[in-house]
């Protein structure tokens, strides 16, 4: 037999070595007396009541449903703003609900808006009161709807374009956006972004969105940003090359990245070619190949070193 503390009284009692750990209490008596649900005190009705929950921690605070309904916060009356009438809202509903109806709420919104700033379109000149939710939107409002915008923005494209245009100098420099490479954007009518200078072109002789897309519109002057219509010139991708190839603004020679020979290098290598050097001796002394160091010396790149 060994000895165990009563879990109610905490009285020592006798226990069979076997039923030591499932017996806790020293007769049936203390048994019932723990297990008997504990008295709660009612927080609405203030009386006892016992709670039968086996999680003491989490006791109830109600010993009814009754008492749980009358200590939940009563619905909120209201007075409507359009028609003065009293109602009643649900505590949950009252920061939401302001009206006592629906037609009341389509009336009251309605005499809002006929209350509205009234502005003058700049497209049809008509007037017109702008929706918007702040002050700040219906004062900056210019248009009653979005076909007058976009026939007004269409008629008074060419006033815009020529306002982003610096005409101070020879060359007329872009004021604008401008993309990667240096050349100015321009947001067309439709939404679209096109080149600057392309459209300068076109509005200077009136064939706006007329141009054929495979005709490139070419600089004289070589400026990104110019827009001048004199100094530009319509062509094929082969003569903008061309130009390009004319004016010497190809990468070439010195002027490419990986380039391992120089021109005062390729001069050189000629003279030594003459004086009985061979081409692997030649390719070996300035680290390049063999077809490299023979195309550089006989001419057929390298073309515009002189010897």
């Amino acid at each position: 037999m060994s000895e165990k503390n009563c879990k109610n009284c905490n009285k020592v009692f006798n226990v069979i070595p076997s039923r030591y750990e499932r017996t806790e209490y020293c007769s049936k008596d203390c048994q019932l007396a723990f297990r008997r649900a504990p008295e709660v005190i009612c927080l609405t009705c203030k009386n006892l009541f016992k709670n039968y929950r086996t999680d003491r921690t989490n006791a109830p605070k109600f010993c009814s449903i009754t008492c749980l309904k009358a200590s939940t916060p009563k619905d909120i009356i209201k007075t409507c703003p359009f028609c003065n009438a009293t109602f009643s809202v649900v505590h949950w509903q009252a920061k939401r609900q302001n009206f006592c109806s629906k037609s009341c709420g389509i009336n009251a919104n309605s005499e809002r808006i006929t209350k509205q700033i009234q502005k003058t379109c700049l497209g049809c000149k008509g007037r017109f009161s702008p929706k918007g939710r702040t002050k700040k939107l219906q004062t900056s409002a210019k248009f009653c709807n979005l076909r007058c915008r976009a026939k007004y923005t269409e008629a008074n494209f060419a006033k815009r374009f020529w306002s982003k245009v610096d005409k101070t100098g020879d060359c007329w420099l872009w004021l604008g956006q401008l993309n990667i490479n240096g050349y100015g954007t321009i947001c067309m009518p439709n939404h679209k972004n096109k080149m600057a200078h392309r459209i300068a072109y076109e509005l200077n002789f009136a064939i706006l969105d007329s141009t054929p897309s495979k005709l490139y519109v070419c600089h004289k002057c070589d400026n990104p940003k110019c827009v001048n219509p004199q100094h530009l010139f319509l062509g094929t991708h082969q003569n903008n090359m061309d130009d390009m190839k004319a004016k010497a603004r190809t990468a070439h020679g010195e002027k490419c990245h990986n380039s391992k020979l120089t021109d005062e290098k390729v001069r050189e290598a000629r003279k030594l070619k003459k004086e009985g050097c061979s081409m692997v001796f030649l390719a070996r002394k300035n680290n390049v190949s063999f077809q490299a160091m023979s195309a550089a010396i006989l001419g057929r790149t390298w073309g515009h070193v002189k010897n």
